[in-house]
C-alpha cells in the first residue's frame, strides 16, 4: 500500500472512530440531565456531568475543583448546624459528631442509596471497543488485551464493587471503571470516588446556585442541617460573663482592632480565654476554634476556586495549606495587636507570647483567635 493509501486508511478509521465518541458523550449528557431532573433544581446539566466524571477518564474536565469547593462548604454547614444545636458539647465531641455526619464512608452510602454509581463516569473510553444499544460488542482478541492494560496504572488501590452482598469495606485489585473480565460484569468503582462525588455535586450546585442550591443538594442527598429558628435564638443568648471579668477586657481597643462591635461581648471574651485560666461563667475559646475552623477552611477555598479558575486543584489544595499556617494568622494577630488581649495563666505561653515580634514557636492560640473571628464573619455575611 502506498503512503496515500495509507493516510487515507487513517482517515477513515478516524472516521469510524469519530461516531463512537459522540455517542458516548450524548449518552453522558443524558445521564446527567436525568440526574438534574431527580434532583429537581435548575443547575445546567454539563456542570453536572462534571460532577460525574473522574479523572481516571481522562476527560478534559473531572469533578476535582468542585469535590474541593464540596467538601469545605460541606464542612462548614456541618460544623455551624452542630455548633448552634448543641451548645453544651464541648469540641471534642462536637468533631465526632461531624464525623459520623461527612466521612467518606457515611458519604458512600448517601451515594448507594441515591444510586449514584449508574450515573459516574469513571472508565476511559475505547471507541474500538464500542457497540450500538442493543448489540453485543465484538472484540478482536489482540485489541482487547492492549487497551485492558489502559487501566493498570490507576492510582487508587482501595476498590469496592457496589451491588448486592457489598459492605463497603472490601478491598481488591481492580481499578475505578475497570471490568471484573468481560463487558458484562461489574464496573469497579471506589467507596472514596462515590464520596468524592457528592462532595462534587455539592460544590457544583454552591457554584451555580449558591447556599440554596447546596443545600437543597445536601438535603436531597440525605445529609439533614436543617433546623427551627426559634431553636437557634435559645442557644444564641447573652454569654453570663462576670462584671469584673468584662472591667478587665479593654473593649474599646480590641473591638477597634476587629472593626466591629459586638452585641454580646460575652463571646469575645470566650474568643480570649486560653484553657489555662479557668474563670466561672466563662468558657475557653476550643468551641469558637471548631467553627472558627470551617469557616476559615470555607472561606479560604472560595476565594481560591473563584480567584484561580485555571489551576488544577492539587496546586489550589497546596495554596490553601500555605495560607492557613499559625505563622500567617500571627503575623496578622500582631499586627492587629490582638495578641495584647490573650487570657490565659500559662507560664509556657507568657514565652511563647514574648516570642511573637520573631514570630517564632507560635503558639496555637492565635489560630484559634483568627478562626473565631473568621466565623464572626461569615456569620454576619
Amino acid at each position: 500500500m502506498g503512503l496515500n493509501g495509507k493516510v487515507v486508511g487513517k482517515k477513515r478509521e478516524a472516521k469510524r472512530l469519530r461516531l463512537p465518541s459522540i455517542m458516548r458523550r450524548v449518552e453522558s449528557m443524558l445521564l446527567a440531565i436525568q440526574l438534574k431532573d431527580i434532583i429537581n433544581y435548575p443547575v445546567p446539566a454539563s456542570k453536572i456531568l462534571e460532577a460525574l466524571t473522574a479523572a481516571s477518564c481522562q476527560e478534559t474536565f473531572c469533578y476535582e475543583r468542585a469535590e474541593l469547593l464540596g467538601d469545605a462548604y460541606l464542612k462548614w454547614v456541618v460544623s455551624r448546624f452542630l455548633f448552634l444545636k448543641y451548645p453544651q458539647k464541648h469540641e471534642g465531641q462536637l468533631t465526632r459528631m461531624r464525623q459520623q455526619m461527612v466521612s467518606n464512608m457515611v458519604l458512600y452510602q448517601y451515594a448507594l442509596k441515591k444510586g449514584l454509581q449508574s450515573y459516574i463516569q469513571a472508565d476511559r473510553f475505547a471507541p474500538s471497543r464500542w457497540a450500538a444499544p442493543g448489540v453485543l460488542p465484538v472484540f478482536d482478541e489482540d485489541v482487547k488485551e492492549t487497551e485492558s492494560s489502559l487501566f493498570d496504572n490507576d492510582s487508587e488501590s482501595s476498590r469496592t464493587i457496589p451491588g448486592e452482598g457489598d459492605d463497603g469495606y472490601e478491598d481488591d485489585e481492580m481499578e475505578d471503571g475497570e471490568l471484573e473480565s468481560d463487558s458484562s460484569s461489574y464496573r469497579v468503582l471506589s467507596s472514596k470516588t462515590l464520596a468524592d462525588v457528592v462532595e462534587a455535586l455539592i460544590g457544583v450546585y454552591y457554584v451555580e446556585g449558591g447556599k440554596n442550591a447546596a443545600n437543597h443538594l445536601m438535603k436531597w442527598i440525605g445529609i439533614e442541617v436543617d433546623f427551627d429558628p426559634k431553636e437557634i435564638m435559645c442557644t444564641i443568648r447573652p454569654s453570663n460573663v462576670p462584671e469584673s471579668i468584662l472591667r478587665s477586657v479593654n473593649f474599646d481597643a480590641l473591638e477597634g482592632a476587629l472593626n466591629i462591635k459586638f452585641e454580646d461581648r460575652g463571646l469575645l471574651v470566650e474568643a480570649i480565654t486560653h484553657a489555662s485560666r479557668p474563670s466561672s461563667g466563662v468558657s475557653c475559646y476550643q468551641r469558637l476554634e471548631f467553627v472558627g475552623d470551617a469557616v476559615l477552611d470555607h472561606l479560604i477555598t472560595r476565594h481560591l476556586f473563584f480567584t484561580y479558575t485555571d489551576l488544577p486543584p492539587g496546586r489550589l489544595t497546596d495554596l490553601r495549606a500555605a495560607a492557613v499556617n499559625n505563622e500567617n494568622f500571627a503575623r496578622v494577630a500582631v499586627k492587629h495587636k490582638l495578641h495584647l488581649h490573650l487570657r490565659h495563666g500559662s507560664s509556657a505561653l507568657e514565652k511563647q507570647v514574648l516570642q511573637l515580634l520573631n514570630l517564632s514557636n507560635l503558639p496555637k492560640l492565635f489560630l484559634m483567635l483568627l478562626k473565631f473571628f473568621a466565623f464572626i464573619f461569615l456569620v454576619g455575611e
